[in-house]
């Protein structure tokens, strides 16, 4: 099955200082990494969107980013572009973002395994007029992957200038390198990491005795069985869900299960955290 996510716009930078640009201001060494995982953020350290970098040369770099964080970031990288010589466009017109099982070499710019986590399936760049006439537009195979390993995905599960993407699983992640050296929200990350302060870190939830956990949006309350506010919901999707957890408490729970809204639920540590 080859899927043509519906969620996806590429960005494309180019130009002489392009390297050094977006090497200043993403979370992960896209010097020593032509295809990697990253968050951009703010001055705080708080979430901003992110997105997949893909280095076709030192002077072009193509963006794979959540279709509804575009804008906001094409804004944001006019603001600190000054005097680079940059040149930042939108290309979602032409080229598009698959997901498939299996690498596909014919007419892709790139086809290559998910970073953040080794059992994800291929993302492939491929222009409109290239995409396999097999392939259909959906996300059903990718949510699927998503939610059986419980993925994080910035425009799905983090909360807009709020979220801290070190407590989102970024470093297990891979999109952080603590040792590229400078770029935006770099000391707030850095600060977490080493003082130890990573108090909230991400679970799964699974369904007990038949709820229906497609009820359950973001920012619902999960509790314990006397009532302790634990932490909040993510994301949910079919019989699975992703949320946010006072790591301490949850580990002082007699039985790994959790009240929402009335409703019993199973939680579960993501394969990528054991």
């Amino acid at each position: 099955m080859i899927e043509v996510l519906s969620n996806r716009s590429i960005v494309k930078v180019s130009g002489q200082d392009s390297l050094i640009f977006l090497q200043s201001l993403l979370t992960n060494d896209i010097k020593k990494k032509s295809y990697s995982y990253n968050y951009f953020l703010t001055n705080q350290g708080r979430y901003l969107c992110d997105l997949f970098v893909y280095k076709n040369t030192d002077k072009e770099f193509l963006l794979d980013i959540n279709a509804e964080s575009k804008t906001s970031f094409m804004t944001r990288l006019g603001m600190y572009k000054l005097r680079s010589l940059v040149d930042i466009s939108d290309i979602s017109n032409e080229m598009c973002v698959l997901y498939s099982k299996h690498e596909i070499s014919d007419g892709a710019v790139y086809s290559l395994k998910d970073p953040r986590y080794g059992k994800l399936s291929f993302r492939t760049l491929v222009s409109i007029n290239k995409v396999p006439t097999n392939s259909k537009k959906s996300d059903a195979l990718y949510l699927a992957d998503k939610y059986k390993y419980y993925i994080i995905e910035g425009g799905i599960d983090l909360k807009y200038e709020k979220s801290i993407p070190i407590e989102f699983g970024a470093i297990e992640l891979n999109a952080i390198d603590f040792d590229k050296g400078c770029y935006i929200g770099q000391e707030v990350i850095s600060r977490t990491k080493y003082q130890g302060e990573v108090r909230k870190k991400i679970f799964g939830l699974q369904i007990i005795d038949g709820t229906n956990i497609a009820l359950l949006t973001k920012g619902d309350e999960i509790h314990s069985g006397n009532g302790d506010l634990l932490g909040y919901i993510c994301s949910s999707h079919k019989n699975a869900a992703i949320s946010l957890l006072r790591e301490e408490k949850y580990l002082g729970l007699e039985k790994k299960e959790v009240i929402i809204k009335d409703s019993v639920y199973k939680v579960v540590v993501p394969p990528w955290r054991r």
